[in-house]
């Protein structure tokens, strides 16, 4: 009868050792997993953090360190999704490089080359910023075209003066905005009306054998 309780005993005991053992296994299973899933998290919300940081900046450094926050994630659909905003910061550099040509220039041909690739970013807050600096150079370009128009017909009067020549210059002068460029352009037309009061055509002497 000793016998089978000390059996019973040793049998118990190594029951209660193997329910230690496999609840500490699985505390330490949870633990280990709990940890491994934080750890994660934090990988990704670094790289999105990097990614994000990135985008706003466009600033090269800040894109190598978001492609390397990039290549530690193990999780395959959160580093493909990453690496997606990363081919749409590679499109918003190539439209920046475009504008700042653009602004550079101020030529209708590289303004409608940096169109084209500020109307294809997958990024609003991208496409806005840079859309505002294209406004801004299509503004100066028409600014100048109006200039240079206007400089045309001012010249024109004041080579081939005529009350229609300078009428038409004069609406054109009225539109600009530019003070100090209004008012130079207004000295030249009064200075053509001017002549108008007093000029005289000369004829030419007929030479007579």
């Amino acid at each position: 009868m000793k016998k089978v309780e000390k059996g019973n005993i040793a049998l118990l005991f190594g029951i209660m050792i193997l329910l230690a053992v496999g609840g500490l296994t699985y505390t330490y299973y949870r633990h280990t997993k709990a940890a491994a899933i934080t750890q994660m998290k934090s990988t990704i919300l670094a790289a999105q953090h990097a990614v994000a940081k990135a985008e706003k900046s466009l600033a090269a450094e800040d894109i190598v360190a978001a492609q390397e926050k990039i290549d530690t994630l193990e999780n395959e659909s959160d580093r493909v999704h990453l690496q997606e905003k990363m081919k749409q910061l590679d499109q918003a550099l190539e439209a920046e490089k475009f504008v700042a040509e653009a602004e550079v220039s101020q030529t209708a041909e590289t303004l409608a080359t940096a169109q084209v690739a500020v109307d294809g970013l997958a990024n609003a807050e991208q496409k806005v910023a840079l859309q505002a600096r294209l406004d801004a150079v299509s503004q100066a370009i028409a600014l100048k075209e109006q200039e240079t128009a206007i400089e045309n017909l001012v010249v024109q009067a004041e080579y081939s003066p005529s009350q229609e020549v300078i009428a038409t210059a004069q609406v054109e002068v009225d539109k600009l905005t530019d003070e100090a460029k209004k008012s130079a352009f207004q000295a030249r037309l009064d200075a053509v009306s001017a002549s108008l009061g007093v000029y005289v055509e000369i004829p030419q002497e007929t030479y007579v054998p």
